[in-house]
């Protein structure tokens, strides 16, 4: 009976060309009778979803409320690397920190600053575009190049900057839901004393499962002998607001992107070394490209006709997110609450089958381009059933001790490359090779007094020595017959 298991990846997202999701892969080196096979890959909200109002083309998104708060503690989460502004500064202490998704932070008063975070959405009804996303208090139609400010001081030097001394931080914290998406946040701060500024931008990241929970912590530790001033945060609109499109497609493996740890159904069974699980974002080798067919379009966005062909290669399908969750009551299918849409289902044995140094992903984008959508933020989930090998498999010889050219092992795996030697370089009555008497040697060597004197024969050249003399003749004499 196969095993059982489920790998949850989290919050995923894409990145332009790194349109990986999830991904399942085979990693098994030496025993390929293991094999594992996807029945089930279904997306989710990472979180529930605030309610919207109006019908069809006037619908519009309720916003999130993100603020930003002082906080006395922090711990866990992703951690985010410091970016010098001057590269000859000195580094942070290890007690400045910038986590996303901290597991834990304690507020201290009222929020300093808050954001209705309500991006563009595209209708299917003329395309048109509108966004609620709110900058400093002014309205915005849809830009790219759009961030809000959730703060910002100026360069006059008599207006204090939000200073954070030892064992104070900030916090960015959901606190109302809105329609999930993704975006990264920047933090930039400056050592009062020193004047050296230091950036923390995190990456691509969207509201946390449960309100009253942290998308990023800064925190200035006891013992960091620093005071920092914060000199902006931002919120950015980071992507296209288009809703996503979906590829599930064979792979040869992965670039980047982070490790998922799958569960088991029965405790019983530990998870196989060989099941590597990876969530986006990362980078694919589709199937067929380490075998050099040349690929192009990860490098490329565009609807060239190229790049859509080559994004059909090893595809299953494809699905679009227009209507990413299923209709529970909302005006033109728009999701409010859990709901999770399947976009793969099969009974065991007509699932895929990964073989070794195979996998499968889901993949964001098709039709020639990369999905950049900052609605492709959401919780994927795949059930993968694991056939090990069988039990009692037997014990092989090496290939080095069978004939050279048979082919044997479990499946046929191995090939012998044993090289025999021929009867003619074996020594006369000498039987050797299967069972020990395959084969009988024929090679007769010559007594050593018919060899030239001091002459070494036989095994390594040094077996026997030859005793023949040819100038130590009888001492005959010869005479030469004269004719007449």
């Amino acid at each position: 009976m196969a095993q059982t298991f489920r790998a949850l990846f989290p919050r995923v997202d894409v990145l332009p060309l790194t349109d990986g999701l999830a991904a399942i892969f085979n990693a098994e080196a030496t025993d390929d009778r293991r094999s594992f096979e996807v029945t089930r890959v279904a997306v989710r909200p990472s979180s529930a979803w605030g309610a919207a109002t109006g019908g069809g083309a006037n619908l519009s998104p309720l916003a999130a409320k993100i603020s930003i708060y002082r906080t006395t503690a922090s711990s866990g989460g992703v951690a985010v690397t410091a970016v010098k502004r001057d590269t000859n500064s000195a580094a942070l202490p290890a007690q400045v920190t910038c986590n996303i998704f901290p597991d834990s932070v304690t507020i201290s008063g009222a929020a300093l600053r808050s954001l209705a975070d309500a991006q563009a959405l595209g209708f299917a009804t003329g395309n048109t575009w509108q966004s609620a996303r709110v900058y400093g208090g002014s309205f915005y139609a849809y830009q790219r190049s759009h961030s809000a400010d959730t703060l910002r001081f100026s360069g006059d030097a008599n207006i204090e900057r939000i200073v954070l001394r030892e064992g104070q931080g900030l916090a960015m914290v959901l606190d109302a839901y809105g329609w999930p998406r993704s975006g990264s946040i920047n933090i930039t701060v400056r050592d009062e004393v020193s004047g050296a500024t230091y950036q923390f931008r995190s990456r691509n990241i969207g509201y946390p499962y449960l309100t009253g929970q942290a998308l990023i912590s800064f925190f200035n530790d006891a013992g960091s002998g620093v005071v920092l001033g914060v000199h902006a945060s931002e919120y950015p609109l980071d992507g296209e607001s288009n809703f996503p499109v979906f590829r599930l497609a064979r792979i040869e493996g992965v670039s980047a992107g982070d490790a998922i740890t799958p569960t088991a159904a029965d405790t019983a069974n530990s998870v196989p070394a060989a099941l590597i699980c990876t969530g986006g974002d990362f980078a694919t080798t589709l199937y067929g490209q380490g075998s050099g067919v040349p690929f192009d379009w990860q490098i490329t966005h565009g609807a060239s006709i190229s790049i859509a062909n080559q994004q059909k290669v090893g595809t299953f399908g494809g699905r679009s997110g227009l209507k990413p969750f299923v209709n529970v009551g909302i005006t033109s299918g728009f999701q409010n609450g859990q709901d999770e849409t399947v976009l793969f289902s099969e009974k065991a044995g007509s699932g895929i089958v990964l073989h070794t140094n195979e996998g499968f992903a889901l993949l964001a984008g098709r039709a020639g381009a990369l999905e950049t959508s900052t609605f492709a933020y959401f919780d994927v989930e795949m059930t993968v059933l694991h056939y090990p090998p069988p039990a009692g498999g037997g014990t092989f010889p090496a290939v080095a001790d069978v004939d050279l050219g048979v082919v044997y092992g479990p499946t046929d795996n191995l090939t012998g490359t044993l090289l025999q030697a021929i009867e003619n370089d074996v020594r006369n009555g000498v039987n050797y090779g299967g069972g020990g008497t395959e084969f009988n040697g024929d090679l007769v060597l010559p007594a050593e007094a018919d060899v030239r004197l001091a002459t070494g024969y036989g095994a390594d050249g040094t077996e026997f020595t030859g005793t023949l003399n040819p100038g130590a003749g009888g001492g005959g004499a010869y005479t030469p017959r004269r004719s007449k």
